[in-house]
């Protein structure tokens, strides 16, 4: 059975003292439950399921752990299983089932990113990222509910390299993400934040006034919890992982290489490749209202649709992914396959991307511990200062 993983090294060592002074009574095994008594201040009840050769839930009656921490008496434990000492019994359980200890779900199988099958490489492991965490199963209904009411929205997942990170998942230049979420529950509203990498989920942030969790959080140095909102936003990250299965082995380096054989007159790897041809455009519209001007876009690609997310065009663009318009139209947006009218509005769009990442992440750092509301531009770009001015230069030069 793998355990060690559940406790900082702090908790493991206070349990294997507490295992080596006979602290733990009395270990029963009744089918894939574990029940203990362990003498500490008080004698405290220990109860353990198992799903396999995985840890279901684990709980202890003692204060540290009914506050929803792993504790010593539960690691003790463990240290007595994986020694063998515990009797296997068929009759009446060591302590009622009525007694009021709070279980912490470990790994719970109806957790959709467990149910779910994989397909083939998964670089983002959401399953270990899962077990990692403390999920109690009450919660995880509740943000299930969340999540399919749409009361907690995945808006965006961005990836990345930082050499100043150095997590479980990588050796301090792997790919990590940030996914970002927005909460519309009632009266409760605010944005919510995950940091990830490979296998486990680092940081979390919750802005929702009235939340518990109302704080940027390090989750590698304390409490594995994350609050409703928090897990409703990994339930629906964990579930477009599954989907897209974005990223690689590819470090920081290995990607400054790639990007370094795309430079202008290198070329690529693989030798010189046909242009393509160049079929799309973007054709701007401008709005005046209460708040001013602003303007928004249609592709036309064949047919016009209208662009609901300018970041989400850009983003696709820059990667060369495919994006659905409309219903089920599928267009394979590159930038060599835009015409050059549509070229000069997607640099403008770009330009607006920027900016506005360049102020969210100044605004972010300046109040990295108090709330602050991400902005988004959705479909539509407000129009005032340089920004008018760019839009009317490409007018006044016959773009437009």
């Amino acid at each position: 059975m793998k355990w060690a993983y559940l406790f900082s090294s702090t908790i493991r060592a206070r349990g294997a003292r507490y295992y080596r002074d006979g602290n733990v009574q009395k270990v029963e095994k009744r089918g894939n439950r574990f029940e203990a008594l362990v003498r500490g201040e008080h004698a405290y009840k220990v109860r353990i399921v198992t799903q396999g050769d995985m840890v279901k839930t684990v709980s202890c009656s003692c204060p540290y752990a009914v506050g929803g921490m792993k504790c010593k008496h539960m690691a003790a434990v463990f240290f007595a299983i994986e020694n063998g000492e515990y009797q296997e019994v068929d009759g009446d359980a060591l302590f009622s089932e009525e007694e009021p200890v709070k279980e912490v779900c470990i790994w719970e199988p109806e957790a959709p990113w467990e149910s779910e099958p994989l397909f083939g490489y998964q670089y983002f492991d959401y399953r270990a990222m899962g077990r990692e965490l403390q999920i109690r199963k009450p919660l995880l209904q509740e943000a299930a509910g969340l999540a399919e009411k749409g009361k907690v929205a995945l808006d965006d997942v961005r990836l990345g390299y930082t050499d100043t990170y150095y997590g479980k998942g990588g050796q301090g230049r792997g790919l990590l993400g940030i996914a970002y979420g927005t909460v519309r529950d009632g009266k409760s509203t605010g944005q919510v934040m995950l940091f990830f990498d490979k296998i486990s989920v680092v940081e979390a942030r919750c802005d929702v006034r009235w939340c518990s969790c109302h704080y940027m959080r390090r989750l590698r140095y304390g409490s594995q919890q994350l609050c409703r909102h928090e897990l409703a936003l990994f339930g629906l990250l964990a579930e477009y992982l599954r989907r897209v299965n974005p990223g690689d082995e590819t470090d920081s380096a290995g990607a400054a290489f790639l990007a370094m054989t795309r430079m202008p007159g290198l070329g690529p790897l693989d030798g010189p490749q046909e242009a393509e041809e160049a079929v799309l455009d973007l054709l701007p519209r401008v709005h005046r209202d209460y708040y001013g001007l602003s303007v928004s876009f249609r592709i036309d690609c064949g047919k016009k649709f209208i662009v609901k997310d300018l970041e989400e065009l850009v983003d696709q663009t820059e990667r060369g992914a495919k994006a659905v318009f409309g219903k089920n139209t599928e267009v394979l947006l590159k930038e060599s396959r835009f015409t050059d009218h549509g070229k000069k509005y997607l640099d403008f769009i770009r330009g607006v991307v920027l900016d506005e990442e360049a102020r969210n992440d100044s605004m972010r750092s300046a109040e990295r511990w108090s709330s602050y509301r991400e902005t988004k531009i959705g479909g539509s770009i407000a129009l005032y200062g340089s920004r008018l001015d760019a839009l009317y230069a490409l007018d006044r030069a016959g773009v437009g």
